[in-house]
């Protein structure tokens, strides 16, 4: 579904970009990294390790842009995820860092 198809069907143009990111989805849990190749208003294709499990909808921390959105899985193929943003959150340095987080090493045989 990804790939040169998606071209044809973006509303907006996006910009080829090289962003660090972190990927969340849970208050509990680690984030993980991936990558961001493109990104436009609408939405971004990131990169992450293969076998890394994305939920429909999860938070986007792009640090060198102070960017923290909500997004949601469009499409996936192999390391590669199509997401649509679908808001912007309070800066990061604003969420509340009290709640306990669980280490990834304790969920990796889930």
């Amino acid at each position: 579904m990804g790939g040169s198809d998606m071209n044809d069907r973006r509303r907006t143009q996006r910009n080829r970009v090289y962003w660090g990111g972190e990927i969340s989805f849970s208050e509990y849990l680690e984030p993980f990294e991936c990558v961001v190749r493109d990104i436009s208003v609408e939405g971004a294709r990131i990169c992450l390790a293969n076998n890394t499990k994305l939920p429909e909808a999860f938070k986007l921390w792009v640090a060198s842009r102070q960017m923290h959105v909500r997004v949601r899985q469009i499409w996936r193929e192999g390391p590669v995820a199509g997401i649509r943003i679908e808001g912007f959150e309070p800066p990061k340095s604003a969420i509340d860092a009290s709640k306990p987080v669980v280490p990834k090493a304790a969920i990796r045989n889930f």
